[in-house]
């Protein structure tokens, strides 16, 4: 399933089934949680993980790449699934508990649609790894499927909230040389952006290249 609103819903993969020799051991779990009443800065959860992988990621040397090997956040551009060439997003990867966290740096942007992705078997294989190189014990490794989850916040309102109430000198001629004039606007409007949003036209309509002196 996926987010259609500002709460995302969690999308996970048919679990593979436990062996009799394993027979409580849950699926993992991937979620988009949020952290307050800060929708934008919601976080990616995994849970269900074997606590002594979560050990092994505690220790030293689990950079930010290692984590993005079984773990990744991607923009879904197009409706289609990220590319293996797309950037991750950045962010901070930690173990807190029992649960698996990563938090992006920036808030997140409403209107596009991120997709997170936890692979437990590159997750056991890492775990395998390092505990060769005397990290500690790995958990048993088994295939199992990829798990995905998408979130996605209602794009902003473009409706514009200002319109041009006037405009002075208000005659049909104006000199060539005019110095200066006077826009009103509905509504308060930033400084400091006035000469990307205004062009002159000439009398074919195209637009005037560099007809203003720009102050600061």
């Amino acid at each position: 399933m996926l987010a259609t609103g500002a709460l995302a819903v969690m999308a996970i993969c048919a679990p593979d089934s436990h062996s009799a020799d394993d027979p409580v051991r849950p699926a993992p779990a991937l979620a988009w949680k949020a952290r307050g009443a800060d929708v934008a800065r919601t976080v990616v959860e995994v849970t269900g993980v074997d606590a002594s992988a979560l050990r092994l990621l505690t220790g030293p040397g689990a950079t930010p790449d290692l984590w993005r090997r079984f773990l990744s956040v991607r923009v879904v551009q197009g409706g289609a699934a990220p590319a293996d060439g797309t950037p991750p997003l950045l962010g901070t990867y930690r173990v807190d508990g029992a649960v698996i966290r990563f938090e992006p740096r920036f808030p997140l942007e409403p209107g596009v649609r991120y997709r997170a992705e936890f692979d437990p078997d590159q997750l056991d294989a890492l775990a395998l790894q390092r505990s060769s190189s005397g990290s500690g014990a790995a958990p048993q490794a088994r295939s199992r499927a990829k798990v995905r989850a998408e979130f996605f916040l209602p794009a902003r309102p473009t409706t514009p909230t200002a319109t041009v109430t006037a405009v002075y000198p208000s005659r049909a001629t104006l000199p060539e040389n005019l110095l200066r004039f006077y826009i009103h606007f509905s509504a308060p409007m930033s400084r400091g952006e006035a000469y990307r949003h205004i062009r002159l036209l000439d009398a074919s309509g195209k637009p005037v290249v560099d007809p203003f002196l720009e102050l600061d």
